[in-house]
């Protein structure tokens, strides 16, 4: 999961780069954002299903809808950097937010999967290493919680750049 959405941040901010040094267009530009944020978050649903053949039309559904929402930030951000209203250090960085979100579908496809097999409860895990938002303690301190109740990867105040794990357990845990 990690070399996934490392690696296409790398990919990402490549792109990026080559468009602010002026060896592609802005229309470019786009089009290889746009595939690199659609084949990463494909890659990372089918990881958590435990690959392509596992995943189901619900599943392609849910990543379809994922991709559209990042589109959408896509087309917004390409506006911006069409009329200069980010600088190439900006652009470099931002740009690099699109392959974080990548790790909420991964997460967030989990969840559905550990669901749809019958566990009942979850809790979320901070990152000992990362900086967390103000939402993330709360959340993880509410310890073990129905996991229809648990709060999405990337829906907290930290978004794209949550790097919270969520652990899967049985009702006797929770006890």
């Amino acid at each position: 999961m990690n070399d996934i959405a490392e690696n296409a941040k790398a990919r990402i901010q490549n792109i990026t780069q080559q468009y602010t040094d002026g060896k592609i267009n802005a229309a470019e530009w786009t089009i290889r954002m746009g595939n690199e944020i659609k084949n990463g978050h494909k890659a990372m649903a089918a990881l958590a299903r435990g690959g392509r053949e596992q995943m189901r039309a619900q599943d392609w559904g849910r990543v379809g809808n994922q991709i559209a929402k990042q589109n959408g930030y896509l087309m917004r951000f390409s506006g911006d950097v069409i009329y200069n209203k980010v600088s190439a250090a900006q652009m470099v960085n931002r740009a690099g937010m699109y392959a974080d979100a990548m790790y909420g579908t991964y997460h967030n496809t989990v969840q559905v999967r550990e669901a749809q097999a019958g566990v009942a409860i979850a809790r979320r895990v901070l990152d000992g290493s990362a900086e967390h938002c103000e939402d993330c303690p709360g959340l993880a301190d509410q310890g073990w919680v129905p996991i229809a109740e648990l709060t999405p990867i990337g829906d907290s105040e930290c978004g794209a750049n949550c790097r919270c794990t969520i652990e899967y357990g049985t009702e006797a845990q929770a006890a």
